[in-house]
């Protein structure tokens, strides 16, 4: 009968897809996609989340070179290490709107209590505890350095290579530890490089530098201000390091000038303000000029002038721009070459953290296998408060462009920054651009954007930071990252 038939054939159908699905199951249970993770700082740390929500998919592995995660927080007091913190740092951001989705830097006494803008062992402590919850420690291997990776064709895997610093001590449980060879390699399907760019001084050009006789030196290894007491100090650049150390110099130098291209943009003595650096005096070889072609003899000439990206790890990176923009990215973050190869937290001038948690995002999207992504059955998307997955099904679809797409992508990020009037070097520097690129980074891994309240908090704490340069840090907010509600209330004193 026809209803015999119907009923036959659907269920022959349904038995031929269930067996399918079986043997599509079987034959990818054994095809884990091993991932190494170049660096435990912020970004290490939210690309192992992200990838662990997948245990199915992606075995994690992350390389430290410390004794702890946390990256650059790791603050030391001698100069020439990995961190270019120094000991008076607090946040230039409300700790609010840098929390990670999903782990809020809450009022806890560790993070700070309720000051918004949280002195930096806060940080530090906000990522051990964000490692310690999501249980990041057992695949992280601390005091392991990571000294070149390269491509195996052969295998279509990448080559890690490594070697243990045998003389600092872990300051957490991590991946068996005593156990590890002073030096290592390892095969991996996919690499995230996420070493951060707070390493590498750069200093801008100053035409007779060599013949200054004065001391020189990069905000990187700056950490406190006693050591300028009495000097004539010159801080060359005015990105954030620069106005927060000329600011703190004021109370022990006897004289600060902040020289970068916009001056008064304090505008508030005894802190002073003039045009960029162009060379030293060769008549008397303490003087500096200015491009207005004033002078000033100093005893300290300090560049505050930014990083340059380290990418040493693979002969396959070139860098642009004096090291300071990194060649042949996709969207600041896809190798275009081979997409299997990603630098993650790339983007300057931004809310770090969600930034890069979309990425981590992003990845674990596009590096999953389509064949066995069903909704996330091990994953936890749904503890998060404000980003989530937009569909079960639309996000394991997430693919990337063609590589000649990816390319004209960049050919037209530099045309439109050419059109602007900026300079190369500016092409990973985002600012109010970082909402349209998370946004898109989003939109590429199929979640929902960042909430309205994060860019809203945001610039109110720059409305504050620009009304109250020298006390916006004393401002305190209050969000409720369920429901988007926040609350500010500004310095009371104003100076």
């Amino acid at each position: 009968t026809t209803h015999s038939f119907l009923y036959f054939y659907s269920a022959t159908i349904f038995i031929i897809v269930h067996s399918i699905l079986v043997l599509v199951y079987y034959f990818n249970k054994d095809m884990v996609k091993r991932v190494a993770v170049i660096g435990g700082g912020a970004a290490g740390l939210a690309v192992a989340r992200r990838l662990l929500e997948f245990p199915k998919q992606f075995e994690v592995v992350v390389f430290e070179g410390q004794g702890n995660v946390g990256g650059t927080w790791n603050y030391t007091q001698d100069g020439g290490v990995h961190s270019s913190m120094y000991a008076s740092l607090h946040t230039n951001l409300p700790k609010q709107v840098m929390s990670f989705p999903g782990f809020a830097f809450d009022n806890r006494e560790s993070f700070g209590g309720t000051l918004s803008f949280p002195h930096h062992p806060c940080v530090l402590s906000y990522l051990e505890e964000f490692a310690a919850h999501f249980h990041l420690y057992k695949i992280v291997k601390l005091n392991t350095l990571v000294t070149g990776i390269s491509k195996e064709e052969s295998s279509n895997t990448w080559n890690v290579e490594w070697e243990r610093k045998l003389h600092s001590k872990p300051q957490h449980d991590s991946m068996e530890e005593e156990h590890h060879p002073a030096k290592g390699s390892g095969e991996f399907d996919f690499v995230a490089l996420c070493n951060g760019h707070y390493a590498l001084p750069f200093c801008a050009p100053v035409g007779n530098l060599d013949r200054f006789k004065g001391e020189v030196l990069h905000s990187h290894d700056y950490r406190d201000a006693s050591i300028f007491s009495g000097k004539v100090v010159v801080c060359f650049g005015g990105g954030q390091s620069g106005r927060d150390i000329s600011q703190e110099l004021c109370g022990v130098a006897s004289k600060v000038i902040l020289s970068h291209y916009s001056p008064n943009k304090i505008n508030q003595p005894p802190l002073l303000e003039t045009l960029p650096v162009k060379d030293i005096d060769p008549d008397d070889n303490q003087s500096i000029v200015f491009q207005d072609g004033t002078k000033e003899k100093a005893d300290v000439l300090m560049f505050c002038t930014g990083y340059k990206f380290d990418v040493a790890v693979f002969d396959g990176f070139s860098t642009l721009a004096d090291g300071r923009v990194i060649d042949n990215l996709y969207q600041h973050l896809f190798f275009i070459d081979d997409p299997t190869l990603a630098v993650v937290g790339v983007p300057i001038q931004v809310i770090p953290f969600p930034l890069i948690d979309i990425q981590a995002r992003s990845l674990a999207s596009i590096w999953g296998d389509p064949l066995i992504r069903h909704g996330n059955p091990d994953g936890n998307d749904d503890d998060d408060d404000d980003v989530t997955v937009s569909s079960s099904t639309s996000r394991f679809n997430a693919t990337l462009p063609s590589k000649e797409e990816m390319r004209q992508w960049l050919v037209d990020l530099r045309m439109g920054i050419a059109n602007h009037g900026e300079k190369l070097h500016h092409e990973h520097i985002l600012g109010q651009k970082q909402w349209e690129y998370n946004d898109a980074i989003a939109a590429l891994s199929r979640t929902h954007p960042l909430p309205s309240w994060r860019r809203a908090v945001y610039e109110e704490s720059k409305r504050i930071k620009c009304n109250f340069p020298w006390h916006y840090k004393e401002s305190h907010f209050e969000v409720d990252e369920h429901t988007g509600e926040w609350v500010s209330s500004e310095p009371t004193v104003r100076c």
